[in-house]
């Protein structure tokens, strides 16, 4: 199989992922081993992988496994903006969007029902579930639901349900007034969310993977 990993965003980003067991290890870009970030002096250029634009579409696309060396299990896969020429670890501090995958040598996009037979948990996953409560732009709303504190959902990856191809699209908080509960995301929606649409959240991240990502 191919192109199990993808994201989309501004047709002049490039982006990368790395991908993550279940115990927290990375692997290297070609799947052959698993190591904590940082073993033998490696970084984000031996384990990314650079995701391919799709033309001017703003849609990029990568092979989960490109040398078939990864082993059935269930792995996450967080995006970054890659900010220079290469992967770097500076670029891992703000993660873009965020996938499960539960591979088998196929494409195999992890689902909340399978994490839950796995007895996953689910609560780690997402911080918030909630809704939109105003309406403002393709950049910003007001959150139904959510806490009070100022810059408390920064740099975690949020999903809208759109309603219209019953998608999630996924996006980064760039800042969140918690006096509001107004969102401001890095990039703008394809479509402008609107009262009582879907929104998850999930993955505060602030620290490289050696904090943990899982």
């Amino acid at each position: 199989m191919a192109n199990e990993l993808y994201t989309d965003g501004d047709p002049g980003i490039t982006f990368f992922a790395c991908r993550f067991n279940a115990a927290g290890g990375v692997l290297l870009s070609d799947g052959a081993s698993v190591e904590a970030w940082g073993t033998g002096g490696r970084d984000a250029e031996d384990y990314g992988i650079v995701l391919a634009a799709q033309g001017s579409s703003g849609h990029f696309v990568g092979d989960f496994d490109p040398n078939t060396n990864i082993g059935a299990g269930l792995y996450k896969v967080p995006y970054f903006i890659q900010s220079g020429s290469i992967p770097q670890d500076i670029d891992i501090l703000k993660p873009y969007a965020v996938q499960f995958i539960e591979w088998s040598n196929s494409n195999s996009e992890i689902t909340l029902s399978t994490l839950s037979a796995a007895m996953l948990p689910i609560a780690n996953l997402f911080i918030l579930q909630t809704t939109v409560g105003t309406a403002i732009s393709n950049v910003q709303f007001i959150l139904a639901a959510g806490t009070t504190g100022i810059s408390a959902y920064d740099n975690a990856v949020i999903g809208v349900l759109n309603p219209t191809t019953g998608l999630y699209e996924l996006r980064r908080i760039a800042y969140y007034d918690g006096n509001t509960r107004t969102v401001t995301v890095n990039l703008p929606f394809t479509f402008t969310p609107v009262a009582g649409d879907t929104v998850q959240l999930s993955g505060v991240a602030t620290t490289p993977p050696s904090g943990g990502w899982w």
